[in-house]
């Protein structure tokens, strides 16, 4: 038999290796877009890559069936980690802007699909969960975290608006003047900051922290009228664009009404806000 392949048994090892090699081709290559998935998961899993879409799902949270005692517990955890995705898009969409940052859009286009889709079925949960019977408590806050999942969306449709500006910025090649952009970059980091505060109010139900959120959101108000005002005096001295200007605005605009979406999260754990 082996003379029949190969004269020498070195060269029948390589020739059984290589006809070896071409069924296993042949077997597998129906397979091949599967592998190929197979593969990406894999990557993306080694990563800490959330935005393949064929992994998308719910960590905290157990959609086959619904625990009564863990209901509570499970969609905070899950919100928490819905919020956590919004602020690192927050965090991507500003440095476009301001610091001129380009090349993650794709990503934070990936990560608010990522968002919806949490957001939908954290919901579908929370109103499957509604028809057992929960104590009035956990019924209460259950109410409470309806109006938060919007919260955290909303905040998270800002940031891809945040990523548009910036993407309008780069192809209209928009310049900021040095005072503009520190105000853009202050005005971010209070932001940031009551963002923060809230989500932590909001897990750990601590409510001495309502004063300094409280600060924070009058702070970021005076904020925003200072930098309208600012903004309307560099107009005037001509240091700055009519199209700039807009983008400016809205990104005021839109880390004022951030920070009121804060506001509503911190706040939801008052009985009287359910």
């Amino acid at each position: 038999f082996i003379n029949s392949i190969s004269s020498s048994p070195k060269r029948f090892v390589a020739n059984a290796d290589t006809i070896f090699k071409i069924f296993q081709c042949i077997i597998l290559l129906p397979c091949s877009d599967l592998l190929i998935k197979l593969s990406k998961k894999v990557i993306h899993a080694k990563n800490g890559d959330e935005q393949d879409e064929d992994a998308m799902l719910l960590k905290y949270i157990d959609p086959s069936g619904v625990n009564p005692t863990t209901v509570v517990v499970e969609v905070t955890q899950e919100i928490q980690r819905m919020a956590n995705m919004v602020k690192e898009n927050l965090k991507m969409s500003s440095d476009a802007l301001i610091n001129k940052k380009y090349g993650s859009e794709e990503e934070v286009y990936a990560r608010e699909q990522y968002i919806d889709f949490l957001s939908h079925r954290i919901t579908e949960y929370m109103v499957n969960a509604n028809r057992y019977g929960l104590p009035l408590k956990d019924r209460e806050r259950l109410g409470g975290l309806f109006h938060v999942i919007i919260d955290v969306e909303r905040i998270g449709d800002h940031a891809v608006n945040i990523m548009d500006d910036a993407l309008k910025e780069k192809k209209q090649r928009m310049e900021f003047s040095t005072g503009g952009r520190k105000d853009m970059t202050d005005m971010y980091d209070k932001v940031i900051e009551i963002f923060d505060k809230a989500i932590d109010i909001f897990v750990t139900e601590n409510k001495s922290d309502f004063d300094e959120i409280n600060r924070l959101e009058d702070i970021i108000d005076q904020m925003k009228i200072d930098c309208q005002e600012g903004h309307v005096k560099r107009m005037a001295e001509g240091k700055c664009s009519i199209e700039s200007g807009l983008v400016f605005t809205d990104l005021v605009i839109g880390y004022e009404r951030i920070a009121d979406h804060a506001v509503n999260i911190a706040y939801s754990i008052l009985p009287e806000k359910r």
